[in-house]
């Protein structure tokens, strides 16, 4: 179980992409249950530029 104040290094898969996003440091800022809260301090350049992308896509509101 994670818990707040920890600090992690993730790798984040994302469909269509050959290599996970890279977040070097991370620190916990909530917990519940199996679920918690990243706060992200240090992402690499390229993995910075994925993710940020990756974000912008799916913010997009959806066509109906």
């Amino acid at each position: 179980m994670a818990t707040a104040g920890e600090t992690v290094s993730l790798q984040i898969t994302v469909p269509g992409q050959p290599t996970p996003i890279v977040v070097e440091l991370g620190r916990i800022c909530w917990s519940a249950r199996r679920e918690f809260g990243v706060e992200f301090k240090v992402v690499p350049g390229d993995s910075k530029q994925r993710l940020d992308a990756f974000l912008m896509e799916v913010a997009k509101p959806s066509a109906s």
